[in-house]
């Protein structure tokens, strides 16, 4: 008995991997339209009780900043990070 090994080349590889991709999202997008939705008490979709949230205006007021200030916090908030 010989045993025939199917030999695949790297673009037929490619080309499979991207269409079981292709295949795996859109099952995944079309799964998540089948969730149940819970209405939320003030309508607005969120289940919190704040339903009046101002809103902040846009473009933000310029506000100077301190380069050696923000420096110093940013390599503060670097390290802190990097140790907890």
């Amino acid at each position: 008995m010989s045993e025939k090994k199917k030999i695949i080349t790297r673009e037929q590889f490619i080309k499979g991997s991207v269409a079981g991709l292709v295949l795996v999202s859109g099952a995944g997008a079309l799964l998540s339209g089948c969730a149940e939705t819970t209405d939320s008490p003030n309508g607005n979709g969120n289940d919190n009780n704040n339903s009046q949230v101002a809103t902040p205006t846009f473009p933000f007021p310029y506000k100077k900043l301190d380069p050696d200030r923000a420096a110093e916090i940013a390599w503060k908030s670097y390290w802190d990070e990097k140790k907890g």
